[in-house]
């Protein structure tokens, strides 16, 4: 049986960090453009899925034991 790929966090850890953000992120948008939002939230969720991803692959290993180091 193959080994689990760990390196990703589970979709779920993704969504909440992104419906947080996004939350925290109209607080401080209220009275911006609709261009500008979109382009923030882009930005955001990427930063959000770098993050993430880092925080994961740190705290779980740097990936599955069959990809190399």
């Amino acid at each position: 049986m193959a080994e689990p790929d760990n390196r990703w966090a589970p979709w779920w850890v993704y969504l909440i960090a992104i419906i947080g953000s996004n939350m925290l992120k109209q607080q401080f948008m209220d009275g911006v453009s609709v261009p500008v939002n979109v382009g923030v939230t882009v930005v955001v969720v990427a930063l959000v899925v770098v993050v993430v991803t880092w925080v994961w692959r740190v705290s779980h290993g740097s990936g599955s034991k069959s990809s190399p180091r």
